[in-house]
């Protein structure tokens, strides 16, 4: 195989560790495949938005907002499930002036990274998790976790909902509060990629995938260790997390996976069309 390179992005956070670590590696090259990592501080939204202006050739993104982009606009196609576990949403308020309990959080207007990201699209499932109208939601447009920090300092919104390790050393330093937590109905990320590049390297996309497993099968102490060594986090949060995660990257979808979010943004009104599973993936990734 000719040496292909793709550019790839995702959130600089724990689950996406394997992607840098076989960035650094000299792994990929030899066997004919090598990428570009980009770090998305902004999440999903900038993700879709950098993928469809031809800035990115493949991202790891949100379930969530990957089959609401596909629903939404032709371009993009998913590839694989990246992360087969449902993701923990810590909802967040400021320690010093946020409500003490989540009952009447609809009242008041949540920060998201932007519209369209998975913090955007999972308040609405918090809201009906909740039994509250989703329409009622109030939204404040805040890019990543720092405008979030500042947004809630200064009461421009009062929730923020993000990964709950990620957002664990604001917490712990007493800046912010956990109130609840909110889990994805679903599988959490996906791979997605440019439907013309997914065309044109069918080979090279699976060629990545199949190696990117040998990275995800490291023993979990050494993941641990690595993860902590490169963001930082406590060792004991990371044994938490990793014993809740089960990595996949196979070029397989579970037809009822996208059935069941497809069926979950449309009660929402989030997404319009009623597509079939096969619509929503890759020429080479089989639907079961």
């Amino acid at each position: 195989m000719a040496n292909v390179k793709f550019r790839i992005g995702g959130v600089p956070e724990h689950f996406n560790f394997p992607w840098r670590l076989a960035h650094s590696s000299l792994g990929f090259k030899p066997n004919g495949v090598d990428f570009e990592w980009k770090d998305y501080y902004g999440g999903t939204g900038y993700l879709r938005e950098d993928l469809h202006n031809g800035t990115l050739d493949l991202a790891v993104m949100l379930t969530e907002g990957a089959v609401a982009d596909i629903n939404a606009q032709p371009g993009l196609r998913i590839v694989a499930q990246y992360v087969a576990s449902p993701l923990r949403w810590g909802v967040h308020v400021h320690a010093g002036h946020g409500p003490a309990s989540p009952d009447h959080l609809i009242d008041f207007p949540f920060a998201i990274s932007r519209y369209g990201s998975g913090s955007h699209l999972m308040a609405f499932v918090y809201a009906q998790q909740k039994g509250w109208n989703p329409q009622d939601l109030q939204f404040v447009e805040v890019a990543n976790l720092d405008g979030a920090r500042k947004a809630l300092a200064a009461t421009e919104a009062t929730t923020f909902l993000w990964e709950k390790f990620t957002t664990k050393p604001v917490v712990d330093s007493g800046e912010w509060r956990r109130i609840d937590i909110c889990e994805t109905p679903w599988p959490s990320f996906v791979v997605v990629g440019r439907e013309d590049r997914l065309k044109e390297q069918p080979d090279a996309v699976s060629h990545l995938l199949e190696h990117m497993r040998d990275y995800l099968a490291l023993p979990q102490d050494q993941i641990i260790q690595l993860i902590h060594d490169d963001l930082g986090l406590q060792k004991e949060d990371l044994q938490r997390w990793i014993s809740q995660t089960s990595w996949d990257c196979r070029p397989i979808m579970a037809a009822e996976t996208l059935e069941s979010t497809q069926k979950t943004l449309q009660a929402l009104g989030q997404v319009s069309r009623s597509l079939s599973p096969a619509d929503y993936v890759g020429p080479f990734t089989e639907v079961q």
